[in-house]
């Protein structure tokens, strides 16, 4: 038998001009852990702080931004400030960032004083009860431990009646003819006790000036004498038996403290201004009028 021969036939193809042989693919690397697989972070810049800014973020949330970045590349030169300020970076943010992000107190404003104009102060209340603190110029008495300021009021001139100058002229002038001036109403608003303390305040109301006077009550209104016409001739002003004694303590500050030297009996009384004249012809006299309760 004879044996088989296989014969193979190998065709070569020339391969056209210019063909490359195609190489192989490289292996793909091995996943290294250790390699990061994005990019490290930069840290916060101007135009982070600008971007939370133009965000219309709170300041305090900016400057904790700030604060708790774990880095910080903040661009503080001159332009950069520039840049900051006109982005609407507030001072204190900017602060913050050149602090190396430490936040920093915040100070309180400035206290500015400016002075009131000063108040109207009523009579009395600008010293109070105290009788040593100025007040308004006026007459005081401390009544129940209160100072009460006096109010005046006008006695109204009555002259001499034709009556009396009759009884005078039918006695020869041994019956006295008597000038009143009166007030209205039969008791003074004011009521004091018999030992009541007065308080004079004020240049014009100084206590050697005055005089205090006890008036007649005629249940109807208050009387005082002016004047008498008798035989012996006139005689102008207040009676003495109608004038009360008082003294006279001057304080500091021109303050003057006025008692009656004895215990005033219950009556109307009145201080009158001697110096400016009690005359029968007056027209009015100002009186500052207070009682004493029986």
């Amino acid at each position: 038998m004879q044996p088989l021969v296989v014969v193979f036939t190998i065709c070569l193809v020339p391969m056209a001009a210019g063909a490359q042989t195609p190489r192989p693919r490289p292996a793909p690397a091995p996943i290294n852990s250790a390699t990061p697989t994005a990019p490290a972070a930069e840290g916060m810049t101007n135009v982070d702080v600008i971007k939370m800014v133009k965000a219309t973020l709170g300041e305090d949330v900016i400057l904790s931004a700030i604060h708790n970045a774990s880095q910080r590349h903040f661009d503080l030169s001159t332009d950069g400030l520039i840049q900051l300020k006109g982005a609407g970076v507030t001072d204190r943010i900017i602060l913050v960032m050149q602090n190396d992000g430490s936040v920093l107190p915040v100070a309180p404003p400035l206290a500015i004083s400016v002075p009131l104009p000063p108040k109207p102060v009523p009579a009395v209340a600008a010293g109070g009860n105290d009788v040593t603190q100025p007040h308004d110029p006026g007459i005081y008495v401390l009544a129940s431990s209160k100072l009460v300021q006096l109010e005046p009021n006008v006695a109204a001139s009555q002259g001499a009646g034709a009556g009396s100058m009759m009884k005078s002229g039918l006695t020869m002038g041994l019956k006295k003819v008597k000038a009143k001036a009166s007030i209205r109403g039969p008791k003074a608003t004011t009521r004091v006790d018999g030992n009541a303390e007065f308080y004079f305040y004020g240049s014009s109301f100084n206590p050697n000036e005055f005089v205090l006077v006890k008036l007649e009550s005629n249940g109807e209104s208050r009387e005082m004498v002016t004047g008498e016409v008798g035989m012996l001739g006139f005689k102008n002003g207040i009676r003495e038996e109608d004038q009360v004694k008082i003294t006279a303590t001057k304080l500091d500050g021109g303050i003057y403290k006025v008692v009656s030297a004895k215990s005033l009996k219950p009556n109307e009384y009145g201080f009158i201004n001697a110096a400016s004249g009690v005359s029968v012809l007056a027209n009015g006299v100002r009186l500052w009028d207070f009682g004493v309760e029986r």
